[in-house]
């Protein structure tokens, strides 16, 4: 089933332009004996550009609570130095985006990014598919909707009878 088939009526949906990146591990230094600990800037950056993005995109519109589904499409730009027919290969689907970053660590920065602003709380989210491929254009779009599901903080027995 495709990405367009599992979004229902309500739903919200967030295109984050250029190059997907992937949550990094935070990194931890010492100086002058103390520890500390911090976010990578590339992956901080990026983070905080979505995070504005759904700012926009969420203007007047309620954050999703309850059981969310999350399907994810990360779309990478095609090497240059590939040749034309590897291009193409790349853009009909025949060749899969099987190098970094993770599908999981770019569902990561995904939803740390968006967490407060496109949902209550990213614990949430309950499914949903990433999907990594080339195309002409690199960036993230995101499809956050309902679940048909009780949420645990908010079932009761009525809901089932």
């Amino acid at each position: 089933m495709g990405f367009e088939a599992m979004i229902k009526t309500t739903f919200v949906q967030i295109e984050i332009p250029g190059e997907p990146v992937a949550k990094a591990r935070a990194r931890t230094v010492r100086q002058k004996g103390r520890t500390h600990s911090y976010t990578p800037a590339k992956s901080k950056n990026w983070a905080e550009a979505a995070s504005l993005l759904a700012k926009i995109e969420m203007r007047g519109k309620q954050r999703l609570s309850g059981a969310i589904m999350l399907d994810i499409l990360a779309i990478f730009a095609i090497p240059e130095s590939w040749p034309e027919w590897k291009r193409e290969a790349a853009l009909s689907g025949l060749i899969a985006h099987t190098v970094k970053p993770d599908r999981d660590n770019i569902e990561k920065n995904v939803c740390d990014a968006l967490n407060g602003i496109v949902w209550i709380d990213d614990c949430y989210i309950i499914d949903g598919k990433i999907k990594k491929e080339y195309g002409e254009n690199s960036g993230i779009i995101v499809y956050a909707y309902h679940a048909d599901k009780v949420p645990a903080q908010q079932a009761k027995r009525t809901d089932f009878i």
